[in-house]
């Protein structure tokens, strides 16, 4: 595990000592303070740390979008692609059915445009295509500028017949 050079050894662990604690549901960003130290530890390519965020904070609020998306990123990251793609399907379903949890601020992209998007680059790593440029076009559908997915889906589609 990486001590990254902006923290101190003591602040890192006291903030493990915090994950730990199962007081921690009792403060206010219990959903967003993992996520947030997840997309840190991911810039810093810090794979076994966000796993950790994601596992812990999944466990205390398994239906806020923005961890399910950062843990399909970090489950692809690590080389399990087919089990990324639950990470991005369940972000779309909580979009469709509104069964995520609104205790904390977030942007809604990651239950709509980017879960989409990953979605289709994660098919397109299974090889499976026509259910990436579907994807895509559902990314389309929650932002129709969202240029990477216009992007994509225009060089896939002149390669799929």
């Amino acid at each position: 595990m990486i001590i990254w050079e902006d923290w101190h050894l003591g602040q890192f662990i006291d903030l493990v000592a915090t994950l730990d604690s199962p007081s921690l549901s009792n403060y206010h960003y219990y959903a967003l303070l993992p996520f947030s130290l997840g997309v840190l530890a991911l810039e810093k390519e810090d794979y076994e740390t966000v796993t950790l965020l994601c596992q812990r904070g999944l466990e205390w609020c398994g239906n806020y979008p923005p961890l399910n998306y950062l843990a399909g990123v970090i489950t692809k990251k690590l080389g399990f692609i087919r089990g990324a793609v639950g990470y991005f399907e369940y972000c779309l379903q909580m979009a469709k059915d509104g069964s995520y949890y609104r205790g904390e601020p977030f942007e809604m992209p990651y239950m709509t445009t980017y879960a989409a998007w990953e979605l289709g680059l994660t098919y397109q790593d299974l090889g499976d295509l026509h259910r990436a440029i579907a994807a895509w076009q559902q990314a389309l559908e929650f932002d129709p500028n969202f240029t990477p997915a216009q992007v994509q889906l225009t060089k896939t589609l002149g390669t799929v017949s």
